[in-house]
């Protein structure tokens, strides 16, 4: 799903989806959905919310997705809101992810 421009051809904000398992896993049509970023100047503008609306139904529609899961921190109510807003819940889901941090940088990307 790609992400939003302004009238300057600049990146305003940027969304992921992907299918995360392999077709024979019970959760093959389960999307990672999320790392909505928003640039700061734009923040309150609720691009996040449409964006992130426009790639649920994105999945859903055009690619065959039936289920969406995310990763928000425990301490990031905004996502979480935002997250609630679009209809994606609390579960005991609980998955692990290994990322280096010197391939992807260090910076906290949401606020």
């Amino acid at each position: 799903m790609p992400g939003r421009n302004d009238e300057d051809n600049k990146p305003v904000a940027v969304t992921t989806s992907l299918f995360m398992h392999p077709a024979s896993s019970p959760h093959a049509k389960t999307v990672f959905w999320g790392m909505l970023a928003t640039r700061p100047d734009r923040r309150g503008e609720k691009i996040a919310l449409l964006l992130g609306a426009q790639a649920i139904v994105h999945m859903w529609e055009k690619e065959g997705a039936r289920g969406f899961m995310t990763g928000v921190r425990q301490d990031n109510a905004s996502s979480a809101a935002l997250c609630n807003r679009l209809g994606i819940s609390d579960t005991d889901w609980t998955y692990s992810v290994c990322i280096d941090p010197e391939m992807l940088g260090r910076k906290n990307l949401t606020k």
